[in-house]
């Protein structure tokens, strides 16, 4: 009788450690994630030109703070900013408006432009200071980039 009592501890020792062993790897694995950029890409057409170009945000940090914004005719998710080929942004309420032939972008800080840019469309860049800059109608016409 011992015995079975003995065998049945063993076995119910086994299978909660092989649990907790589970348990601890899925933390681990989610704990990885915990710092990883995240990308999200905005390809915008233009039907004038049939041309692309996109806007891709690269948020980071433990709380997700940090991020830069970049208008960039390379389709990658994944970047890395290029000052060479992209107008790098900073700040997240980064807003839109686009038309057939044209991009305009609302931005709080633009880090750098390239040289050399070779959209096939009208760009134009405008600076605000905080959303009271931007008047009520404008802000509803305009696209928020997340």
């Amino acid at each position: 009788m011992r015995s079975i009592f003995r065998i049945a501890g063993i076995v119910v020792i086994i299978a909660l450690t092989f649990k907790a062993g589970m348990l601890l790897e899925k933390e681990l694995n989610r704990t990885k994630e915990i710092g990883k950029p995240a990308y999200k890409l905005r390809s915008l057409s233009f039907s004038s030109s049939k041309s692309r170009l996109y806007l891709k945000t690269k948020t980071w940090g433990l709380t997700g703070d940090h991020s830069v914004t970049v208008l960039s005719l390379n389709s990658s998710r994944e970047f890395y900013p290029d000052s060479t080929k992209e107008f790098i942004f900073e700040g997240k309420d980064i807003f839109y408006r686009q038309t057939p032939d044209s991009l305009i972008i609302y931005y709080d800080f633009l880090r750098s432009k390239p040289k050399v840019f070779k959209a096939l469309i009208k760009l134009r860049f405008i600076e605000y200071n905080n959303y009271n800059s931007l008047n009520n109608e404008a802000l509803f016409s305009l696209h928020k980039l997340d």
